[in-house]
């Protein structure tokens, strides 16, 4: 998930999140998901309603078993 300056990612395998500010950091190199940052919650709620509204939750096993 993108947002202007912000890009979001979610790896299922293995289990990881990574968020680069696109701006400071065009070649994605330094992974910021640790940093406390309210871009990473409002890109993961952006996300999260993307992935329901497409019903790739509901329909995929790896989410019920987190």
């Amino acid at each position: 998930v993108r947002s202007s300056n912000h890009k979001l990612i979610y790896n299922v395998v293995p289990d990881k999140w990574e968020f680069y500010d696109l701006r400071k950091d065009p070649t994605e190199s330094n992974n910021l998901i640790l940093q406390k940052n309210k871009d990473i919650i409002n890109l993961k709620k952006e996300m999260d309603k993307y992935l329901w509204s497409e019903e790739c939750f509901r329909n995929a096993d790896w989410h019920n078993n987190k």
